[in-house]
């Protein structure tokens, strides 16, 4: 975990990471990011501006690779009939302040002018629409290096749909 040279990590045997509440009063002053990797390629960048606001451990790692992330995918191929990829976010709870999310996406034959973002939460099996926007005004926008940015105070898996969900 990259936070201004500090290391802080909790693993568990699932392979996630996270934060201890603790950790986070320390981390004051500067962003906190986290990359998960696949290989040497970052698939998920998750940034924390306030870290000093996190009153709680909280997980860190993201996927667009993975079982996680291919279920959850599946799971919404059968009931919608957009095409969507997933970022898998383990922490499922809101963030309580706005992060940043930037993930490599398979977005081929999608309409990147018309995509939908939305937040799924495993525990109550709802999804809500993400409509935060960056400080240009954009929900979502895509960088030269192909990854997604999103910015949002929602966790869980986050769907990433070719125009509004439409049900089968």
């Amino acid at each position: 975990m990259d936070s201004g040279g500090l290391t802080y990590n909790r693993t568990k045997s699932t392979n996630t990471f996270g934060v201890r509440k603790a950790v986070w009063a320390s981390l004051a002053g500067s962003p906190y990011r986290h990359d998960t990797m696949d290989g040497g390629n970052i698939q998920v960048r998750l940034t924390i501006s306030s870290p000093e606001k996190m009153g709680r451990d909280a997980y860190v790692s993201g996927w667009v690779k993975g079982t996680a992330a291919e279920n959850r995918k599946a799971f919404f191929a059968k009931h919608f009939i957009n095409q969507v990829q997933v970022i898998h976010l383990d922490e499922p709870a809101p963030w309580g302040q706005v992060v940043e999310i930037a993930a490599r996406l398979d977005l081929t034959g999608m309409d990147t002018e018309n995509l939908y973002v939305y937040s799924y939460d495993r525990k109550t099996n709802t999804y809500t629409r993400i409509t935060t926007t960056d400080d240009k005004g954009r929900i979502y926008w895509l960088d030269g290096n192909g990854y997604l940015h999103v910015y949002t105070e929602l966790a869980g898996d986050i769907i990433v749909s070719e125009g509004p969900l439409t049900g089968r």
